[in-house]
Order: structure tokens, then sequence, then C-alpha cells
């Protein structure tokens, strides 16, 4: 009989725009995450924005935060803290960050030309490049975690917003750095607001991962990198309004506990008549245990994604969900979902560090 090995992940970093205190959007929520889930016994497999983190250090050492205010080492004092507890901590780019200019403590102006990581391939400058980018960011965790973990394995990446593709040169780039998976696709998904943009349709939905070379969502057995995708669920649009109504009740937030400013051009951009195209037309959704998700959804995604992988044999099969701590504020609902999870005699939880010395 199959067992499957539930992966908690979380996108660690402030807002898109460069906006938020990191102490409301990522320590305390961070915090309740962790809370909630080691008492459920299960583990968060954090992917750490370094290109935001090298922005931060930046600034600390040139001392132009408040006296009261250093973002880079409480990130790292977290981070520290949550690896030496079994917590897991990967690579994940958001490369606006990589030509910034601090306008405050909680405000940025940042490169949006390079929102997408192949962007970066398109520069000359010998520094600003995708080979170069994963070689600081691997070096970047072994320093950070050294002193706990001599050797620290930086084995897993995920690409910010989802966006990798065109990911020929990025994965060459992985290989290159020692990366042995991506776990960015979230199959069958397909977004492009101009500015984020990802085509997942033709991933493979029934396979619990798959090798690739130069593109993500086609399987080739020669390929140096294990795709393990995100969850997803096709969603009627009846249960998906059905799930929208659950919330009202407990008034769960979709916003971040976060008093500054926020980057709201995505609703500002998304006019009232294409949310509601939005919710008829989106038939399939990630995994998700932050944005408001309530456990009812969650736990329909997953029985959905485990009837995907019912033909599959073997110990361990991952299912990965995503969240974001800057949008953590239904810590009842992950709550419940969990209890639920424990109670399934085939489930357990994991890192992608225990899939890694697994699959060994």
């Amino acid at each position: 009989m199959s067992s499957f090995n539930v992966i908690l992940t979380a996108d660690y970093e402030v807002w898109g725009n460069g906006s938020g205190d990191v102490r409301k959007c990522v320590i305390e929520p961070t915090n309740e995450m962790i809370r909630i889930v080691e008492n459920h016994g299960a583990r968060l497999t954090i992917f750490l924005d370094v290109c935001e983190l090298w922005a931060f250090e930046q600034e600390e050492l040139k001392a132009t935060f408040s006296a009261d205010y250093k973002p880079a080492s409480l990130i790292k004092d977290q981070l520290r803290s949550l690896v030496q507890r079994g917590h897991d901590v990967q690579l994940h780019f958001h490369p606006q960050w990589l030509n910034y200019k601090k306008l405050s403590d909680y405000q940025w102006n940042l490169d949006m030309r390079y929102w997408r990581l192949p962007e970066v391939g398109t520069t000359n400058d010998q520094e600003l490049n995708i080979d170069a980018l994963f070689t600081k960011g691997v070096a970047t965790l072994r320093e950070l975690f050294k002193d706990i973990e001599v050797d620290y394995q930086t084995n897993v990446f995920r690409a910010g917003a989802w966006s990798i593709q065109p990911e020929k040169e990025i994965l060459a780039a992985m290989v290159k750095n020692g990366l042995a998976i991506d776990t960015t696709v979230a199959p069958g998904l397909k977004y492009d607001d101009q500015r984020t943009k990802y085509d997942f349709q033709k991933a493979p939905m029934s396979k619990q991962s798959w090798k690739i070379h130069d593109d993500c969502c086609v399987e080739n057995k020669n390929g140096g990198i294990l795709e393990i995708p995100i969850a997803t669920a096709q969603i009627p649009f009846l249960m998906r309004l059905y799930f929208q109504l659950l919330k009202i009740p407990g008034l769960i937030s979709k916003s971040a506990r976060n008093n500054e400013v926020v980057d709201d051009s995505y609703r500002r951009s998304y006019p009232i008549t294409r949310s509601i195209l939005k919710l008829i037309n989106d038939q399939r959704k990630m995994l998700n245990f932050s944005d408001g998700t309530v456990s009812a959804e969650m736990k329909y995604i997953f029985k959905k994604r485990l009837a995907e992988l019912k033909s599959l044999e073997g110990e361990g099969i991952p299912i990965v969900a995503i969240s974001h701590p800057k949008t953590f504020n239904n810590g009842q609902q992950l709550n419940s979902f969990l209890s639920w999870l424990n109670d399934q005699s085939m489930v357990s939880f994991g890192t992608f560090q225990d899939y890694i010395k697994t699959d060994k």
C-alpha cells in the first residue's frame, strides 16, 4: 500500500514591490505557522528570497535603517533557529531586488524589468546573470547555516512568482550549482498579467515527479533536475463559490498582518468584472495554506491530488503544499487541516531534505 509525504512549504518574503515591515510580513506570521505545524509533528520547508536578503544586508552594513530595525539580522536569526529545530531552508529568487533604491525602512524602488527570473539572462552584466545568481545563492545558504551544518545542502529551488519559463538556462545553472529539485510547477495552471507569466498546462497531472532537462513541464529521463510539483486540483465553479462563502463567517482575511504600504497594483488592475470571470473560469487551484484558504478547500484539493496519484506504488510519495507568511492569517484553518491529515493513516509529514535522504 502506498504512503504519502506532505511537504509544507512557505515562500519567505515581503511584498513584490518591496513594501512591508519584515517583522509583520515575515517574522511574526512565520512564528505562528511554526507553532501550528510543530504542534502536529510537521516541519516547514522555507524558500528564502536571497535577493531580498542581500538588499537588506547591504543597507544594514550602511546603517541606513532606523536604530530598532534590522531586517537582515531578524531573518537570519529566525532561520538559523528553525534549521536547528529540523526545518528546511531552500533557494528562492525575486530578482527585482538585484537593482534597488531604498526609499524608507518599509518601501523600496525595485527594478521590475527583472520581475521574471529569465529576464536576468538578457543582461550583459557579468555579475548579473543566472549562473552567478545561483552560485551566490547556494553560497549564501551555506554561509548562513555553516555553524549548524558544515556542508549545508542547498538542493531545491522555486522561482519567484512561478515565472521560470523559458527555463533552459535556469535549469542548466541549477545542475551546474548542484541543485537537484525544482518545485515551481503547478500542473494545469496558466497565468499572464504582463508581469507574472507561466504556463504549466502541459505538465503531467498523474505523476508525483518527473525528470526535466530544458522544459519543466516535459519529462526527460536523462534530465539532471527532478520536478516535484506543487499539488493542484480541479475545482468546479459551485465548489469554489462554496469555499468563498465559508470565508465570510470567520472573516478570514487575505491581507497580511502589515500596516505598511502593500503592493495592491494587482487589485487596482483587476476590476470586479475580471474578478467574477476569474471565479467562473479558473478551474484548478494550488494546495495553498495561506491567502485565507479554508480547511474544507485544503482537504478537497488534497483528496483530489490523492486520487490522481492513487495508481502509484511506493512510500513517501510527495504532495507539496504552498504558502506565503505575508498572507497567512488563517491559522485556525491550517490547524484543522493538519489535524485531519494526522488522522489519515497513509499520510506523514516531511521536508525536501527528508525526501532527498529517503530517495537515496
